[in-house]
């Protein structure tokens, strides 16, 4: 039957492909000769009757060129010339689906694929491809973030940490033009522009077309096309397997006879020229809005010249800071011209507005003073100041700020903390230079606690060498808000910022605080947080209650707590990476008592417990151990985001066997046979420390999930491939579902249970974010009870 209906489909349709669907049973119509317009000899002809179909390749993600779209179907501008071509020539392109780039190459050199639809023609390529003309243009261009500086040529890349795609074409340029770039490699177009997008990186070199439909496509808004890289004679083609030149004339044909027309049809369909839409049209405003920026020629605005980094002077003299880059996007929405008017005293300022000298204050000092004679916008930053102390002060603060009443607390002079705190008479102010003098202050015990703005103080601390230092919580209702004061006769003027402020995206807001003053903070107390702190509170109180009362059952209910907490802050690993550096910290005291404690309790009162008792309290110093760990991890993972990442070139095998040799005396492994097979020429481009912590950690993980097989086994590999080094650590170990895969890589989450293969889950993440800040990639190949592979790519 079905054979039957194909015979009669045949002599009906003889131009395109049709799909008839009988009993279930997909069937593909037979396909048109070859148009007579293409003129083919009679040897085209014998060969295109030879061969009807031709398997095709789709790099899946290459939108809007060619990509794969959520059912399957090869879509795109390349996919309407395939159309097209395939009618012309009377044959079938049959997608051969393949993950990857990188999956494409091997195929066509295989010959698993016999033509690939969007290829650069490069000299290396040519020994296994031929390659018809251009058909489709790709000018390369080089994005950045919306707030990055104009690049007046490609040669200003030599400063710029630059996103490639491993295997492209355009890497292979840009590594040819640049070989000493500083670059980072990502799997794809999407991987490299969110990686620019979250300041992993500083530019990208991709294809115009696909970069700007996938910043749309994926809501990246705060990356711009900043300049040209190569806009003439880059270009896609066929790629076509070698031992058929006779295609490559055909599909030239084919394309040439596609009329001019068509072609800049499919063009704007998928890579629309965009005309940038009006300002004042994007934030909605009014008749008299738009009227009113018409009349005016310039605004002037009233910047601090002394207040970094929110507002400051630069080395040439001109306003920066976080306040600088509101206005700069604030004047590119709405279509203003602002005048910066910079003083370092803030009275100054409001002494010049008051006289009509300045228009706007961008971000007045107190407000209490300006209430009367300006109108005042909504915020556009808000962030509230926070403690620092030493680790050793028994003393809390931070929450009530009548916790620093009758102490030192270190501020820097002119700062808004200063301003906050001259409030509170009962509160000593010391003055510094600059925070990380008032943070000298305190550790050299000439103050009790330094206040700052969370996010700068935290940033600083961060970066200085002082040790014994905590992050305390921030002090309630001291959310600084910068809002801009306008002058009253202006209300048209206040309206317009607003909506102008309105209009900054939470990932371009998100942008400029991560450029001036770190990762932003969430402001108020997570509840999974105070669960956290009430844990630690309560255990405490627990050992307490034991020593003098003896009350076993409450310590268990304590244990229970604390497990519950762990759990729990499973669910909230998001919000602990941003809480990072200060839960860390303020986690670590708490600990210490809960730890000695314990072995006063252990040492002193053990004959005075009952066996349950005993356990209890063992379970107790267990707990904390293991939430020391835990809080180490999450300090490293922390750090890791803020340290400079290094590059140089290391030798894989002599690394490999020191990591192998501290391992080689540990007796829990003592079963385990650990092989290393890597080049000894073998050589990355990295970190040093960050790609041995890589490896331990991966090899540790293979220790571990493989101590439990009959004879353990983990071998590690490695070899260069092209532009990237490619190394591999496999175990025989338990292994996991790979649809955990993703999984594993997050913070506090694992794919096997706690008792079973003890870990606080942070390791694999540290991989990961390790992997990509030294510009590589990092995946794992698994089947439960059958072992593990890890593999990781990194600049050769």
């Amino acid at each position: 039957m079905a054979s039957l209906i194909m015979m009669l489909l045949s002599n009906f349709m003889r131009v395109g492909r049709l799909v008839a669907v009988l009993a279930g049973l997909t069937f593909t119509a037979a396909w048109a000769a070859p148009d007579p317009m293409l003129n083919l000899t009679e040897a085209e002809a014998r060969w295109l009757a030879a061969h009807p179909a031709v398997r095709i390749g789709v790099d899946p993600g290459y939108a809007p060129y060619a990509f794969i779209d959520e059912r399957g179907q090869f879509r795109g501008v390349a996919a309407e010339f395939a159309d097209r071509v395939s009618a012309l020539l009377g044959i079938r392109m049959d997608l051969v689906p393949l993950p990857a780039w990188t999956d494409i190459i091997q195929a066509a050199k295989a010959r698993r694929i016999d033509v690939i639809t969007t290829a650069v023609r490069l000299p290396d390529r040519e020994r296994y491809l031929n390659f018809t003309r251009i058909y489709i243009p790709t000018p390369l261009a080089i994005i950045t973030r919306a707030d990055a500086p104009k690049l007046e040529s490609p040669d200003a890349l030599r400063q710029q940490s630059v996103a490639l795609v491993s295997g492209y074409s355009s890497t292979q340029q840009v590594r040819q033009r640049y070989p000493d770039l500083n670059v980072r490699f990502f799997a794809t177009p999407l991987e490299g522009l969110r990686a620019v997008s979250g300041g992993e990186a500083d530019v990208y070199v991709g294809v115009l077309g696909v970069s700007t439909w996938l910043a749309s496509q994926h809501g990246l808004s705060n990356l711009k096309v900043n300049a040209g890289y190569e806009m003439i004679e880059n270009g896609q083609r066929y790629g076509v397997r070698k031992d058929w030149p006779e295609l490559v004339a055909l599909l030239d044909k084919a394309l040439a006879a596609i009329p001019d027309d068509d072609k800049a049809a499919i063009f704007q369909r998928w890579v629309p020229v965009l005309l940038e839409t009006r300002a004042e049209e994007r934030l909605a405003l009014t008749d008299a809005e738009k009227a009113w920026i018409t009349t005016q020629p310039t605004i002037r605005v009233g910047v601090e010249s002394a207040q970094p980094p929110f507002q400051f002077l630069d080395a040439q003299g001109r306003p920066a800071g976080m306040v600088a880059d509101y206005l700069e996007l604030i004047a590119d929405r709405s279509g203003l011209r602002f005048e910066m008017v910079a003083e370092a005293d803030p009275q100054r300022l409001l002494t010049r507005a008051r006289s009509g000298e300045i228009d706007v204050i961008a971000a007045p000092r107190r407000e209490d003073g300006i209430r009367t004679g300006f109108e005042l916008t909504r915020p556009y930053y808000t962030s509230p100041l926070m403690v620092i102390a030493r680790q050793d002060d028994a003393d809390g603060f931070g929450g009530d700020v009548r916790s620093l009443y009758g102490h030192r607390v270190a501020v820097r002079r002119g700062s808004l903390a200063e301003d906050f705190l001259a409030a509170y008479p009962d509160v000593t102010i010391v003055g510094a230079e600059s925070v990380a003098a008032a943070l000298q202050t305190v550790a050299e015990q000439r103050a009790d606690a330094m206040v700052g703005e969370a996010g700068h103080a935290l940033r600083v601390l961060e970066n200085s060498d002082l040790t014994g230092l905590r992050a305390e919580a921030p002090i309630d209702r001291s959310e600084v808000a910068f809002r801009m004061a306008v002058r009253p006769d202006w209300p048209y003027l206040a309206s317009i910022l607003n909506k102008a402020a309105a209009s900054i995206t939470p990932e371009e807001a998100a942008g400029i605080r991560r450029r001036w003053v770190g990762v932003p903070l969430d402001v108020g107390w997570n509840p999974r947080t105070v669960a956290l702190w009430v844990l630690l509170a309560a255990a405490a109180a627990a050992l307490g209650y034991a020593l003098v009362l003896r009350q076993n059952r409450r310590l268990a209910r304590e244990v229970a707590q604390r497990k519950a907490a762990e759990e729990a802050a499973q669910h909230a690993h998001k919000e602990l990476e941003t809480f990072a550096y200060a839960i860390s910290h303020d986690l670590k005291a708490p600990l210490r008592r809960i730890a000695g404690f314990s072995h006063i309790l252990a040492d002193d009162h053990a004959a005075r417990l009952d066996a349950e008792g005993r356990d209890f309290l063992g379970r107790i110093e267990a707990g904390a151990v293991r939430m020391d760990r835990m809080v180490d991890d999450l300090l490293a993972y922390s750090r890791l985001e803020s340290r400079r990442i290094g590059r140089e070139r290391i030798a894989i095998a002599p690394l490999l066997r020191e990591l192998v040799e501290d391992r080689a005396g540990d007796a829990e492994y003592a079963a385990s046979a650990i092989s290393v097979e890597v080049p000894e020429d073998l050589t990355v481009l990295a970190d040093r420390d960050g790609l041995a912590q890589v490896l331990r950690n991966l090899l540790d993980n293979a220790l571990k999930y493989s101590r439990k097989a009959a004879s353990p086994v983990v071998e590690i590999g490695g070899r260069k491939d092209n532009a990237v080094c490619l190394l591999w650590v496999r175990d025989n170990g338990v292994g996991f579902d790979m649809a955990q895969h993703d999984k594993i890589f997050e913070i506090f989450q694992r794919a096997h249970g706690e008792a079973e293969f003890p870990g606080t889950g942070v390791g694999l993440a540290l991989v990961r974010r390790c992997v990509q800040r030294m510009g590589g990639r990092v995946w794992a190949e698994s089947t439960p009870g059958q072992g593990t592979t890890f593999h990781v790519e990194l600049p050769a």
